[in-house]
């Protein structure tokens, strides 16, 4: 984030671009691994779709907060507490759809919001 105070906006055009594509990386990297333990649990080990339901989102939550561990400087807090909320709300955003554009676009404009926050504050006059 502190990053984007020092960029122009054709390199923070750029920035958002490439942010786009890993985000929807992210969104598959996440929702792929959910659906397989939600199979897993039901299909192999016979648990009722609620508890396997259960058992993904703790699965896909906990390895989502772990991919973002270098990212957050190793703070195991911030990236279970902090982007493992988050990624909650994401993953019910596609459960309640079922729609990987759906989460993939809550994504989007969440970490946009931020990014253009940041970009914001670092562009802001001094003084006054």
């Amino acid at each position: 984030m502190t990053s984007l105070a020092g960029i122009g906006p054709a390199e923070l055009v750029l920035f958002l671009a490439r942010t786009f594509i890993q985000l929807i990386g992210e969104e598959v990297t996440t929702i792929l691994p959910l659906l397989a333990v939600l199979w897993l649990c039901v299909s192999r080990f016979g648990l009722s779709k609620r508890v396997g339901l259960a058992i993904a989102v703790v699965v896909s939550t906990l390895w989502f907060s772990a991919l973002h561990l270098p990212t957050y400087g190793w703070n195991i807090v911030q990236c279970l507490g902090i982007i493992g909320t988050a990624r909650i709300v994401l993953t019910l955003s596609y459960l309640v759809t079922r729609n990987l554009w759906v989460s993939a676009g809550a994504h989007i404009i969440n970490d946009w919001a931020l990014f253009l926050g940041a970009y914001a504050i670092g562009h802001a006059p001094i003084g006054t």
